[in-house]
């Protein structure tokens, strides 16, 4: 994979999007380090986008 800045949720959030995607809160932290690229790890950093968890600055 390339290397790539890690994506910063916002504070709680990890927790919620584990639990709307019921997937573990590991996957979630694999994700937002793009530690692979699976296609679970490709809908949780589209729907975190989407529900706006990520931090912005």
């Amino acid at each position: 994979m390339a290397n790539r800045k890690p994506i910063k949720l916002k504070k709680g959030c990890k927790k919620k999007l584990a639990k709307i995607l019921d997937v573990s809160e590991p996957t979630i932290y694999n994700a937002m380090h793009w530690k692979c690229d699976s296609d679970v790890q490709n809908l949780v950093r589209q729907k975190a986008k989407e529900l706006g968890f990520i931090k912005q600055f």
